[in-house]
């Protein structure tokens, strides 16, 4: 669940930012009225309840993608210090979660994770359980 780059990932730019907060806003905007998702168990709580509702079964990547970066936006928000940074990839970039301590570099890529698990035959997308078993990993 966690990637280590060959290079140095650089902070967010504030484009970055924004793609992000756009991304945050879609997901808010499932509900009426729309959500307010500035703090993490708001995120989780609509992450849940949205994978729990049949029409999420038929988004594509994409969208996978964009719920997996809102996850991660939560997981942010429960982590201090943890920060979104820039790595680079084959086909560009791709924002992962900084959440490199005591000296050993972490990189956690949300976006990346809610899409493997997606395409798991059988596998549900369960935001809490994701995260239970990230930080597991993150500490073993």
């Amino acid at each position: 669940m966690t990637e280590t780059p060959q290079t140095t990932p650089d902070p967010i730019t504030a484009e970055d930012r924004a793609m992000l907060d756009g991304w945050i806003e879609w997901t808010a905007g499932h509900v009426e009225p729309a959500a307010d998702l500035s703090d993490a168990p708001a995120i989780m709580g609509l992450l849940d309840g949205l994978m729990a509702q049949d029409f999420v079964k038929d988004y594509g990547p994409e969208e996978i993608f964009a719920l997996g970066m809102v996850w991660g936006e939560a997981l942010r928000l429960s982590n201090p210090g943890w920060s979104w940074v820039r790595v680079p990839t084959e086909e560009g970039t791709t924002f992962a979660l900084d959440a490199s301590t005591d000296g050993v570099e972490r990189l956690v890529a949300p976006g990346q994770l809610f899409l493997r698990r997606s395409e798991m035959p059988g596998a549900l997308i369960e935001p809490r359980q994701m995260e239970t078993m990230l930080m597991a990993e993150l500490d073993a």
